[in-house]
């Protein structure tokens, strides 16, 4: 390569490059517009008018009796809903089992190639999973459940008139 046509390239591209920077420098960004400030997002959940909305890790004593109630009643469709969800992975799990069973005689018998004998324990194992993930899950909202029936029931006891013991002296 001769000198005048390395020479004419390191032009080019140095001509390329300034112009890109001064391009990039006239052009205006969402960031250039004047604001000195960023706009932070929203929050996740915005309440609307008076209704409670449940944040995770909120104590049961902390939360009002009509929260503890709405709270009570979510939670007990919780648990039905993830009741079912449990015995449905149960039936799945069952079924998958007993195809990887079948699919072992059937590998030994040369019916079936190793990797479908393979694949099939793999989904055995992975419902397995899925069954004591979604057992998991029901024992935590049934603990959560507990903690806010138990929180109910001493704001009813405290709630109840309390006898005092000049009541059982005059009584007797």
């Amino acid at each position: 390569m001769s000198l005048t046509k390395y020479m004419s390239a390191l032009i080019v591209i140095f001509l390329t490059f300034g112009m890109l920077g001064a391009y990039a420098a006239n052009k205006k960004t969402a960031s250039s517009k004047g604001h000195g400030f960023m706009v932070p997002p929203p929050p996740p959940v915005i309440p609307v008018g008076g209704q409670f909305v449940y944040m995770p890790g909120l104590p049961p004593s902390s939360m009002s009796e009509s929260e503890l109630k709405s709270r009570f009643k979510e939670l007990n469709d919780e648990v039905a809903k993830a009741q079912k969800e449990l015995d449905d992975t149960k039936n799945r799990t069952e079924e998958k089992r007993q195809r990887g069973d079948l699919f072992v005689n059937l590998y030994k018998e040369g019916v079936i190639s190793r990797r479908e004998l393979e694949t099939a324990q793999a989904e055995s194992d992975s419902a397995l999973q899925q069954v004591n993930a979604s057992s998991q899950k029901l024992k935590e909202i049934q603990t959560e459940l507990n903690q806010v029936q138990s929180a109910l029931q001493k704001r009813e006891k405290s709630r109840q008139p309390k006898k005092n013991k000049l009541d059982k002296k005059k009584n007797m």
